[in-house]
């Protein structure tokens, strides 16, 4: 045993500041060489021993020491006649490095005597700072005439030597406190491996509270040395120390990781032990001493697997660098197994499509106990035993018999019995689970309802509890992870089960029982929950931030807004019906629509637009006969029938549970029509925008809507209640508002946009086809012969007529005959634009090719009247030349190069040339006849009209 600091340092009279500091320097490493000669032989087995520290097993520098002589031990008042080897031994980093590097199998020993030598060091240093001040108190004593004698005797009167002394006591306090708590981690780390080692469960609680002491001594080592690490920066020897130091951690925080997994596989191997799950049953091993089955206490396995795992949650190591839920993660993994095994196969069983007789009989609980002394598990590892003895208890159900339950329901309200039998097994499992598995304790308890039942009292916001009409939104209930696993799965089956898809309006007044019934059972359930721990508890008179209202949990929230839900549930009923219409039927199925009159029709194609003279006045209004896809005509069905159910007396006068279903089923009635926009050209886009007839369809659609939707408000408007003083407000509010008109632009915005992009992707396509055909047309007229551009000409119109004509049959059975006829006349002034372009622009026209002309025009006359309705040509030249504004002009050109110069000077006083301009005019007498008198005074004419 090393001589204690007073044999070894001499007396603070006669011994230097700087030699009782390197008194204590030679103290610190004598104290670490005989803990490490111990240990020489040895390296460190636990966390990976010298490969975890970065070092060769054999690197002699760290396995073997030389023996200090006595010569060097003893410590000269003198330092700077010392060996220069010897004193690169007492260097500061040197006598760092060899702390705690290795430690031999007596661990508690050679740590007991390394923190007595710490003990005695530090006393030392104490001495010294005392002594220091006491010096420098008796140097500012001295009069200013004997100070130059006391200088040479007192050696720390030097600043600069004070502040280096200053300096290495603090280094020294820092490796002292340093070396002292990696001690203490390394004596409580053995600990608790030979605790671990014990059969028993009360072992392993204690192995993990020495464990999380081991930590606990760690993290203030690297506190204390994250303190100091600028200090110790500012030596030359500082950076290797602070290497040393971080390998000394990182050495002991590996064996510390090592030994905490080691614990946890230990503590699931006793929970999965203990804790046997099956479908129909679920059992505990009890302690042995819990034969009689006393509610008081709790199993021994299960409360030191607990008890251990929340020991080893407890460390500030681990969380330095991240959030460690050792605690949370395990009740995760038993509750999932509870919810994936148990919970979650019963509920599913309560779905619409799912539910069976028994669901309707409830269920019936056995407990039973069963004696079993064999419990020899190992753990995940292998490498030890864990010996669980003990009885267990069995917790077991099945469906009732039908003469068990003696309950009687209505038709209405069977499922929300059922429903209550479910609730009702729910709280008999979490009731066993609370006292048997759990062992009352309101942490796991905690931690468990979290993760099945969620947060819903901090985070759930009901958007039904506000009654308001805007709140009613599908999705608006916040279900989503804060929820937990089982309430998300409850309220989809509260919401598809329990409420009613569609009640009669004789039978809403039921809608009142059923709620009551509901809250009943969920009132209970929730209060249960309550009880044990798996649901927060309500803070009485509570508001939340956004609503103003108290916290609820959701299971309550749904019940207590019944009615509410079921106004909802039927919106988003006749919303999933209207969206089926749409994306399940063939949109190009039609039927037709509207009114056909041929007398209108006539009558609509003649200049005068006097309508006295009509037989019926309203004609004009009426909705041409045309085609409509058979998904818009059901749709409107829909939304009237909607409307029928809104203004339906009885729904009306239901009581104040129920005023806001008319409002409710009145704006479902309104996005039942915004269904069609979103989804429709969504949906056919493509082929609106590529195929005439979907184009037409679309567009026939929307005309039908917009037509509708301008006397639907009226139409249903009276049949809400009437205005009353002190009636219902919102019924009033309905009467005055209701209406469809603002729908109007946006459908008719619609069917514009289908129709005419069609239009102008029609017009390039014939570019395309004709106009590319046409460009050299106004030169080849100058030939006196039969060109190739005149071929191309023909052609071109060919192609032309023979494209409109497929347009015409898509569109003739579908469109209305008036927007038919303004269509295609868009189409027809297309192409006749472009043979009216290369005539304008020809520089001459010779007689040959004014025949050719002639012909030309005659046949695109006639295939162009061909395109529209009538039952005469004379009636289709009509119609065209109503709906095609070039017509006029095109005729007019086509006459003007089969005429003389006297006919053209008839032609223009019969009116002819109207819809030609007399520049245009002049153009053409240029290019088809030669100078001459005649045409000199017909274009001075020309020019001076």
């Amino acid at each position: 045993m090393m001589s204690t600091m007073e044999d070894i340092a001499p007396s603070v009279g006669t011994m230097s500041m700087r030699s009782r500091l390197r008194a204590a320097k030679k103290a610190v490493r004598e104290a670490t060489e005989q803990a490490l000669k111990a240990a020489a032989s040895e390296e460190t087995l636990i966390g990976g021993g010298l490969e975890t520290l970065g070092k060769p097993p054999g690197d002699a520098n760290d396995m073997k020491f030389k023996s200090t002589s006595t010569e060097a031990t003893s410590l000269s008042t003198d330092g700077e006649n010392m060996h220069p080897n010897r004193a690169s031994e007492l260097d500061d980093g040197a006598s760092f490095e060899l702390g705690m590097q290795l430690f031999g199998d007596d661990v508690a020993a050679i740590e007991s005597e390394v923190s007595a030598k710490l003990d005695t060091v530090e006393a030392e240093l104490t001495k010294i700072m005392n002594a220091e001040k006491a010096q420098k108190q008796r140097t500012n004593d001295i009069s200013e005439d004997s100070k130059g004698d006391q200088q040479r005797d007192v050696s720390m009167a030097n600043p600069s030597d004070e502040h280096a002394t200053k300096l290495e006591i603090q280094k020294l306090t820092i490796k002292i406190s340093f070396l002292r708590e990696c001690s203490k981690a390394r004596v409580s780390l053995d600990k608790s491996g030979s605790v671990s080692i014990s059969p028993s469960g009360d072992g392993l609680v204690e192995a993990s509270t020495l464990l999380a002491r081991a930590e606990e001594s760690l993290g203030k080592a690297e506190a204390g040395l994250s303190t100091a690490s600028e200090k110790m920066l500012q030596t030359d020897t500082g950076a290797k120390e602070l290497e040393a130091a971080e390998r000394i951690v990182d050495s002991i925080r590996v064996q510390i990781r090592r030994r905490r997994v080691d614990f946890l596989a230990r503590a699931s191997t006793i929970l999965d032990a203990c804790i046997q799950v099956t479908p129909t049953s679920i059992s505990v091993r009890l302690a042995p001493s819990q034969k009689g089955i006393s509610s008081n206490h709790s199993s021994q396995g299960l409360e030191a697997a607990f008890d251990a795992i929340q020991e080893l949650s407890k460390s500030p190591m681990e969380k330095k660098d991240k959030t460690v839920r050792y605690l949370e993660e395990s009740i995760h993994l038993l509750t999932s197994k509870l919810h994936c095994i148990i919970l979650e196969p019963m509920i599913s069983g309560y779905e619409r499509n799912n539910i069976t007789k028994h669901c309707h009989k409830g269920w019936k609980f056995c407990e039973s106990t069963k004696d079993d002394s064999t419990g020899l598990l190992r753990t995940r590892s292998g490498a030890s035993a864990t010996t669980i003895k003990g009885p267990i208890l069995m917790l077991s159900w099945s469906a009732k018999d039908p003469e068990a339950d003696a309950s009687k329901s209505d038709s209405h309200d069977s499922n929300i019995v059922a429903w209550t039998h479910a609730l009702e097994f729910i709280s008999s499992f979490m009731g066993f689970v609370y006292e048997r598995v759990l062992l009352k304790r309101q942490l796991l308890c905690n931690i468990a309802g979290r993760i099945l039942f969620g947060n819903s009292t901090d985070q759930y916001d009901s958007a039904f509890s506000a009654m308001k009409l805007e709140g009613l939104t599908i999705g608006s209930v916040k279900i989503g992870e804060q929820n937990g696993l089982l309430t998300k799965k409850m309220l989809d089956i509260m919401w598809d089960v329990c409420i009613p898809k569609a009640l009669p309006s004789t039978d809403l007044h039921a809608l009142s029982g059923m709620a009551q019934k509901l809250q009943m059972s969920t009132r209970k359930f929730e209060d249960d929950l309550h009880q044990w721990g798996f649901l927060k508890q309500n803070s009485s008179g509570a508001m939340t931030d956004e609503s103003n209202m108290p916290n609820v949990f959701p299971i309550s929230d749904f019940a207590n807004n019944f009615v509410l839900k079921f106004s909802e549930k039927r919106r988003s009923m006749i919303l999933s019906e209207g969206r089926d219409l749409l994306l399940k039927n063939d949109y190009h199925v039609t039927v037709k629509v509207g009114t056909y009159s041929p007398e209108k029709i006539e009558s609509d194609n003649e200049d005068s637009m006097d309508f006295g003279d009509r037989d019926d006045e309203m004609s004009v209004f009426q909705l041409h006969e045309c085609a409509i896809s058979q998904v818009a005509s059901n749709l409107l069905g829909l939304c009237r029938k909607t409307m029928e159910e809104a203004t339906d007396h009885q729904v009306n006068n239901a009581g104040p549970s129920l005023a806001l279903l008319p409002p409710t089923l009145y704006r479902t009635a309104r996005e039942l029509l915004d269904l069609y926009r979103a989804i429709v050209p969504a949906a056919h886009w493509s082929e609106v925008s590529t195929i005439p007839r979907t184009a037409a369809v679309l567009h026939n659609d929307c005309v039908f809507f917009a037509h509708h939707l301008l006397s639907l408000g009226n139409e249903f408007r009276t049949k809400f209640p009437p205005l009353m003083e002190g009636g219902d407000v919102q019924g009033n509010v309905l009467r005055q508002m209701c209406t469809f008109v603002d729908l109007v632009p946006p459908f008719r915005s619609l069917a514009d946009k289908a129709l005419g992009d069609m239009i102008e992707r029609q017009k390039f396509q014939l570019m395309d086809i004709v106009a590319s055909r046409l460009e050299m047309l106004g030169k080849a007229v100058e030939s006196n012969e039969n060109v190739t551009e005149w071929t191309d000409a023909e052609t071109a119109l060919t192609a032309g007529l023979y494209h409109l004509r497929h347009i015409a049959q898509a569109w003739r059975p579908i469109l209305s005959h008036d927007v038919f006829a303004r269509a295609m006349g868009n189409l027809v002034d297309t192409l006749l634009l472009f043979f009216l372009d290369q005539i304008m622009k020809a520089k001459g026209i010779s007689v040959p090719a004014s025949h050719f002309l002639s012909a030309l025009f005659r046949d695109a006359i006639r295939g162009t009247a061909d395109l529209f309705d009538g039952s005469s040509y004379e009636k289709k030249i009509k119609a065209a030349s109503t709906n095609c504004e070039l017509w006029d002009r095109f005729i007019a050109v086509g006459k003007f190069v089969d005429m003389s110069l006297a006919d053209i000077n008839v032609g223009l006083s019969e009116g002819v040339f109207k819809s030609v301009t007399g520049s245009e005019l002049s153009q053409l007498i240029l290019a088809a006849f030669d100078h001459s008198d005649k045409r000199a005074k017909l274009l001075h004419a020309l020019a001076s009209n």
